[in-house]
């Protein structure tokens, strides 16, 4: 795609891809991607949509639809296409994700690069001939199905009675990011759920909940959670969507549709194949999905657990009046991270999201996943309506947490009635549960567990405490027997990550703390790849830089080793170590210090590496796209610098490469 907007008619009425006020909302409130388009278009990525069928033949869609990927579980012969007028979701779920770019027709796609896989699944009620096992037969086939071709799989979807919730499908989820994508994991995205106004949770549902998937609420265009978005603890990121605003939809996501008469557009064709109202989780979730899959372009490496990381890390809080809670963890933006049950760590900001992937080091997959439980007797009656029962677990494994699953042997005549609220060792409350399902008024599910997002970057190390209460007192009574925590992410290390991102700025003004940084061991790194702005970070302890246009200096006794810098006029300086200087996009000045040095100008722009010494002072080799210069601070190498910059003398490293210019230089050929 080319560096100037889309071509396409609609565009302009896609708010959720570039919010200009166009819908009478707040500017800005956006998946801010349309400058990653100038890089990632998703292509090369393969996504699964599983939906009740798309219409793969639409003009706006049929270019990035495989026919040999699609898949019916139920109908071998169908591959994917709906099978009933009924059938109208997934062909606008996947104009979300993929609709074609620049073609002059609709709209366009997150990642309109990607090529599309087609999934039908029986999403309304069956038809009678369907029995109860074929169903759950099904809704396993699909997952495996999804680890064997997809990168990123789509599920605006969720328990609805028909699709199975077992655990077959349980472990057919976590197949798919043990085995996919060659053992990297086949990213799972889920919607969140649209039961807010009936008091629903999205940590009822077994798959949203699971720590394999990334479950996806919906903010409006003013960037406040939307009436239906399902909330719960097991919610990691937001992303635009409809709403009902004094009884009135509004910002509805404009997206293909099926064509002419069918759909929801019940226009003849063309006006008839776009819809101009979608909405839903179902549509913030295949948005993800479409950030996800220029994430993946930008780094095919990475594990489906830094794509959760990475989301989590870059989104936004676009409400400031919201119920946020900064959970305990030391490494984002100098602390711990905003998160709340509406709309998990906020708003996806897809340019955040692809400079962190390009930047990203390491690889956290299943293979590698730390795991840890601890689990209690407790047998205590639960007070109807007064009081709780409290009980707590004293952890002894050391593990950076990426995701919590609290399990419960539990009795309880009202589900309803229940608050759950989880406590970690750094004070982070997590409410797993508020008196959801009022409109069932079930008894608690055998071996019912819930899960939580909320304790990214913190540690599982100390007393976990959990805290029972029935809210309702209406004489239906249970007996909390005992419970069980899980712990998933990584083993404890000296080795740290602190990413910077733009709202480094407003933390730090809130905290100021914030802008010292203290790490005296391990291999550390800092990344504010993040940050639109310039930023100029000295790895000298006591020397000032800025990041976000406010300070960040390091305490005396820390050590960085690396930084990669973000799309600004970014100003990088080492120290008495060995450091890698990462400029990442415009014009860097890198200046690696004493030590043997890598200094990398990135991507576009013109950078410059700065010596102190005289030019003589130094001797250059040239390696292939390299340059080594060896002088009094070290042997550094240089890859996409432009610019030398001596205390005598400012030099063109295209001039050094110069026939003839290598004898009065010292610029040799190796």
């Amino acid at each position: 795609m080319s560096d100037a907007l889309p071509n396409d008619p609609l565009f302009p009425l896609q708010w959720h891809l570039l919010n200009t006020g166009q819908s009478g909302g707040t500017p800005g409130i956006d998946l801010n991607v349309v400058r990653v388009w100038e890089d990632y278009d998703g292509s090369g990525v393969v996504v699964g949509v599983i939906d009740d069928g798309t219409e793969t033949d639409h003009p706006d869609l049929a270019a990035n639809e495989d026919p040999a990927l699609g898949f019916d579980f139920l109908r071998p012969d169908n591959r994917g296409l709906p099978v009933s007028k009924e059938d109208m979701h997934g062909t606008s779920v996947s104009g979300v994700i993929g609709a074609v770019a620049d073609n002059g027709l609709g709209g366009t796609g997150v990642a309109p690069g990607a090529t599309l896989g087609i999934v039908h699944l029986t999403l309304g009620e069956p038809p009678e001939s369907i029995s109860d096992e074929a169903l759950t037969a099904e809704s396993a086939a699909i997952f495996s199905y999804a680890q064997e071709y997809f990168d990123v799989v789509n599920n605006s979807w969720g328990d609805s009675g028909y699709v199975a919730n077992t655990p077959n499908v349980q472990a057919a989820i976590e197949n798919a990011v043990q085995y996919g994508r060659d053992g990297l994991g086949t990213v799972v995205v889920f919607s969140a759920g649209n039961n807010r106004n009936i008091s629903g949770d999205s940590n009822t549902d077994a798959t949203k909940r699971s720590p394999f998937v990334i479950a996806v609420a919906a903010v409006n265009h003013d960037g406040v959670p939307t009436f239906y978005s399902s909330p719960g603890t097991n919610v990691l990121v937001a992303a635009p969507s409809d709403d009902r605003i004094d009884g009135n939809w509004v910002c509805g996501v404009v997206t293909t549709d099926r064509m002419g008469y069918e759909g929801y557009n019940t226009a003849p064709s063309p006006e008839g194949d776009y819809a101009y109202d979608f909405g839903g989780t179902s549509a913030a979730a295949p948005e993800v999905t479409g950030v996800v899959a220029l994430m993946l372009e930008a780094n095919p490496d990475l594990g489906y657990r830094d794509v959760q990381d990475i989301l989590a890390l870059t989104a936004r809080n676009v409400d400031p009046e919201g119920n946020w809670a900064i959970n305990g963890a030391t490494n984002w933006n100098g602390g711990g991270m905003h998160v709340s049950r509406d709309v998990g760590y906020g708003l996806v900001d897809a340019l955040a999201a692809v400079r962190l992937s390009e930047t990203w080091e390491g690889q956290n997959t299943y293979a590698n996943l730390a795991t840890a439980e601890s689990s209690v007797e407790v047998g205590q009656t639960i007070p109807d309506g007064q009081g709780y029962v409290t009980s707590s677990i004293a952890v002894i494994e050391d593990i950076d947490v990426e995701r919590v699953v609290v399990s419960f042997d539990m009795e309880h005549e009202s589900s309803s009635d229940l608050r759950i609220l989880l406590v970690s060792p750094s004070g982070t409350e997590s409410l797993l549960l508020d008196q959801a399902w009022p409109t069932k008024n079930a008894a608690w599910p055998v071996d019912m567990s819930l899960s939580s997002t909320f304790h990214l970057g913190e540690n599982s190390k100390g007393t976990w405490t959990l805290y029972v209460a029935d809210a309702q007192g209406n004489n239906l009574t249970g007996t909390l027997n005992s419970w069980k925590i899980d712990f998933y992410g990584k083993e404890a290390s000296d080795d740290s990550l602190y990413v910077y991102t733009n709202e480094y700025s407003g933390m730090a003004a809130s905290d100021p703390a914030r802008t010292i940084l203290l790490d005296t061991s391990g291999d550390d790194v800092v990344n504010v790849a993040a940050v639109s702005s310039g930023s100029v970070v000295n790895l000298t302890p006591g020397t000032l830089g800025l990041v976000d246009g406010t300070p960040l200096v390091l305490a005396a006794g820390t050590a960085v080793e690396t930084v990669y810098a973000g799309d600004g006029d970014d100003g990088l300086v080492g120290d008495v170590a060995d450091n890698y200087l990462f400029g990442g996009r415009g014009n860097d000045i890198l200046m690696g210090g004493l030590g043997d040095d890598v200094l990398d100008g990135g991507q576009k722009g013109v950078d410059t590496a700065v010596y102190t010494g005289s030019r003589l002072d130094y001797q250059l080799v040239r390696q292939d796209d390299a340059v080594t210069v060896s002088g009094p601070e070290g042997t550094d190498l240089l890859r996409n610098i432009d610019v030398l910059s001596f205390a005598d003398g400012i030099y063109a490293v295209s001039a050094l490469y110069a026939p003839g210019f290598a004898g009065a230089t010292g610029i040799l050929a190796s």
